[in-house]
Parts: C-alpha cells; sequence; structure tokens
C-alpha cells in the first residue's frame, strides 16, 4: 500500500504549513502530513519552509532574527492564520497521523529531536534533511526515529528545475551520489522528486533495504505512474487523490 503524504498538510486547499491545513489533510485521508521548520532568535521550533516571513505571511525578515513573540504577531497572507510552533502542531496531531519533519537548516535537527522525545513520538515521525550529518546526528540521539534523506533540496521552489534538467543528464552518476549519501546519513527512507523517479531505480533501492517516497505529485496521471512502479509514498498538495 502506497502511503498518502499531505504536502505541508494539505496546502493545495489551505495555507501551506497552518494547522487548517494539516487538519485537512487528516480529513481527506493523509497517512502522514509532511512539514517544514527552522529556530527563532530564541530557540523555538516554528513550522515555515521559507528562512525568511516574506513570501508566506504579513511580516518580513528572517526567523533567526525574531523571537517567537514577534513571529506570533504576523499572519499568513492567505486566511489569517498563525504560524504555528512544532509543540502546537504535534498537539494537534498526535495519535491522528504520522509526521515527517523536514530540517531546512542544519542547527535546528537535535532541537527537533528534543520535541519529538519530550511528547514520546519517536515512532511516529520521521524526520528528513538533505544534511546527512544531521540525519547521522539524529539517529545517534533517537535511534527509533525514522530518517529520510532528501533530494533535492533546494531553498526555493524555483531552483528545483535547473538541478533536474542537469540530473538527467548525468542520472547514472546521481543514483551513484544517492546511494552514497543514503550510507552516509544512515537513513532508512529516500524521499526523491518525482522527476528522477524510474522503475529500475526504486526497485535497486528497495534491493538495497531502502523505501521510497517521491515529491511533489499532484497530478492523477503521474499519482498512477509512481503506484505503478511500486513507490512507498507519495507527498502530495491534495491527499484526496491518491
Amino acid at each position: 500500500m502506497t502511503q498518502n503524504i499531505g504536502h505541508r498538510g494539505a496546502c493545495g486547499y489551505e495555507p501551506e504549513n497552518t494547522l487548517i491545513s494539516f487538519k485537512k489533510a487528516i480529513e481527506l485521508g493523509a497517512d502522514m502530513i509532511e512539514l517544514d521548520v527552522h529556530l527563532t532568535k530564541d530557540n523555538e521550533v516554528v513550522v515555515i519552509h521559507d528562512e525568511t516571513l516574506n513570501r508566506t505571511t504579513n511580516g518580513k525578515g528572517g526567523l533567526r532574527e525574531k523571537d517567537l513573540s514577534e513571529i506570533k504577531s504576523y499572519r499568513t497572507k492567505e486566511k489569517d492564520q498563525e504560524i504555528p510552533t512544532l509543540q502546537e502542531l504535534i498537539d494537534e496531531v498526535k495519535d491522528k497521523v504520522e509526521i515527517n519533519i523536514e530540517i531546512k537548516l542544519e542547527d535546528t535537527a537535535m532541537e527537533v529531536v528534543k520535541i519529538v522525545k519530550r511528547n514520546g513520538i519517536e515512532k511516529n515521525v520521521v524526520i528528513s534533511s538533505n544534511h546527512a550529518k544531521q540525519l547521522r546526528a539524529v539517529k545517534d540521539a533517537a535511534p527509533d526515529v525514522r530518517t529520510a534523506l532528501l533530494y533535492y533540496a533546494t531553498k526555493t521552489d524555483r531552483g528545483l528545475p535547473v538541478l533536474v534538467f542537469f540530473a538527467r543528464i548525468a542520472f547514472c552518476c546521481i543514483k551513484k551520489l544517492i546511494s552514497k549519501r543514503l550510507k552516509q546519513a544512515q537513513a532508512e527512507y529516500l524521499n526523491l522528486t518525482h522527476f528522477l523517479a524510474k522503475k529500475k531505480f526504486i526497485d535497486e533501492l528497495h534491493e538495497l533495504g531502502y523505501k521510497v517516497n517521491i515529491w511533489t505529485v499532484n497530478k492523477a496521471k503521474t499519482i498512477e505512474k509512481m503506484k505503478k512502479i511500486g513507490v512507498d509514498g507519495i507527498i502530495t498538495n491534495y491527499p484526496d487523490r491518491i
């Protein structure tokens, strides 16, 4: 069975990385929700994709430049939602759905692990990152937490097409690089862009003992293709389409 993973909640319907988006994903049948985290100036973990407030909220500036009380004064541009902390998100969805927490910057990993352990949800969480070193640190600190190497990660979605273009040209080399980085990370999962998802590659990864989640897949035709090639999970903006 392919796992249904809500991307930033159900961000095709609600503002990304908000509590209403995560609630919507659960309503639409998601098995897991995927979210992004950053640290504030006072080392609180908040759920937001970008390093700055600019794109998604009525605030401006970097997350690391502001403490939590200031960040809580801002609202999303869509539907006037508060930026949740990771703890608030866990309080909302604990025992309802599994959680994939994507670490955007290297300084966040250990703070996330502390929160996961404090809530006793190690077996219901996947921590993903493109930082192999941080994933190893997560595994050392919390052996029961599953980890996922993210390939690719870009600061904005606009950078992805360029990376994919060059990756397709050098796909044999990219496969070797991914395998090497999976070993370095000691991860159980590969969270892979669907542009690089080929059946032979998925089969090879399965033979090596890895599970593969594919992102971000929204079109029905591509969803069916991903199911046919045997991926373990599909990350989507529309959980009702899986």
